[in-house]
């Protein structure tokens, strides 16, 4: 019976020290599991806040889209009504599109800017004007901004905003040179499409077109 007591002593605390350190392995694990849990509710947290952030900016960006479109919409209409004539004026009143003059070569801001540097060249040598239809990008400024550009290398010349002419003169194609005849009434003009040197257009319309007299004209403008 002497012996049997050692045994159970030796066996009891071997049990108490894996019982002891099954306990830490498993506190270990439950701390592992706590800190988990934190990390994640932290996260959650911070992606929250930048979520909501994101919302917020999203929105703020939302409404300045929509105030800006609604400025350039606003100022596109008031120089459409300036365009068909100006209130106040009794001069004139009534009068409706304004004459387009001798001649006009339309264009469009999405052609090469050199083709549209070259125009602008070649416009301002035989005293046209270059006329697009609406504004650059929807934009007052980028439309400044980018008639600028086109413009200052050689610093003259430049571009007339005219929706107007497009569809009076029932524009569908650019580049487009025109020539009509000098009267506000007079519908009578001819047109010549395509990617077609300044010169050759109104060589083209003196030769064969009813405003043969205005192109011929135009054409003793050039002094090179």
């Amino acid at each position: 019976m002497g012996k049997i007591k050692p045994i159970i002593i030796t066996f009891i605390i071997a049990l108490s020290i894996n019982a002891y350190a099954e306990n830490e392995t498993m506190q270990e694990i439950v701390n592992e599991g706590i800190r988990n849990s934190e990390a994640a509710v932290k996260k959650f947290l911070v992606d929250s806040k930048n979520l909501t952030q994101e919302r917020n900016a999203a929105s703020k960006a939302e409404d300045n889209s929509k105030r800006y479109h609604k400025e350039a919409s606003l100022a596109q209409d008031k120089y459409l009504k300036a365009l068909e004539g100006r209130n106040g004026d009794s001069k004139h009143q009534g009068r409706g599109i304004q004459p387009i003059g001798i001649g006009a070569i339309f264009i469009s801001f999405s052609m090469p800017e050199l083709s549209i540097k070259q125009i602008i060249e070649d416009a301002h040598r035989y005293h046209i004007s270059v006329v697009v239809r609406g504004l650059y990008k929807n934009s007052l400024r980028e439309t400044a901004d980018k008639i600028m550009k086109l413009t200052k290398e050689k610093n003259q010349g430049g571009i007339l905003i005219n929706p107007l002419w497009f569809k009076k003169y029932d524009i569908k194609a650019v580049p487009a040179v025109l020539l009509a005849k000098d009267s506000e009434t007079n519908n009578i003009h001819d047109v010549v499409y395509g990617n077609v040197p300044l010169k050759r257009a109104l060589t083209i319309i003196a030769e064969k077109g009813e405003c043969a007299f205005e192109a011929n004209n135009i054409l003793s403008r050039d002094k090179i």
